[in-house]
């Protein structure tokens, strides 16, 4: 059973139906917020995501890594909004990148699996794929989640599994 909230699906997906996949990467993700978020007091807080993603196969056949960085201000957050950067820099081994630009984050719950899913999408904006969509969905252990909220200093650290594509316009 899954509970959606903040964007609706629609507002996340860019111009229409997904295309053709190009590149599709599966990782780990890490998120830092300083100061920790709560569930009741509403902090100003700097969100800092990490992405590697280990495996990253691209429709041409090849296989490679890449590195997703995320860094933006939050006001007044909470555990029950998604942080929603509104670029985020993707770093491939030859140390060029792609510049996303999102559209926001759509939060849900899956009670079956006890996750936390976070649902982003956008477009790649400049360097490799330039003008691809680009969505990753991030899964964190909701009791991880929800132990964290509960905090005095609150939710400080997140760490789950991500998958990213980059699709076709």
């Amino acid at each position: 059973m899954f509970l959606a909230v903040g964007l609706g699906a629609g507002a996340l997906v860019p111009g229409g139906a997904w295309a053709a996949e190009q590149v599709r990467c599966e990782g780990t993700a890490t998120g830092h917020f300083e100061p920790g978020l709560s569930f009741t007091h509403p902090r100003d807080t700097h969100f800092m995501g990490h992405h590697e993603y280990t495996t990253c196969a691209s429709a041409d056949g090849s296989v490679r890594v890449a590195t997703l960085y995320e860094d933006t201000f939050l006001e007044d957050a909470l555990c029950t909004v998604a942080p929603s950067p509104t670029t985020a820099t993707l770093v491939w081994p030859d140390e060029t990148s792609s510049l996303l630009t999102l559209n926001g984050v759509e939060m849900d719950f899956d009670f079956d699996t006890l996750s936390h899913i976070l649902i982003t999408a956008g477009f790649v904006t400049s360097g490799h794929y330039a003008g691809s969509r680009v969505r990753y969905v991030t899964v964190f252990p909701l009791v991880d989640q929800l132990v964290g909220c509960a905090l005095p200093w609150g939710l400080v650290l997140q760490r789950g599994t991500t998958t990213l594509t980059i699709e076709d316009p």
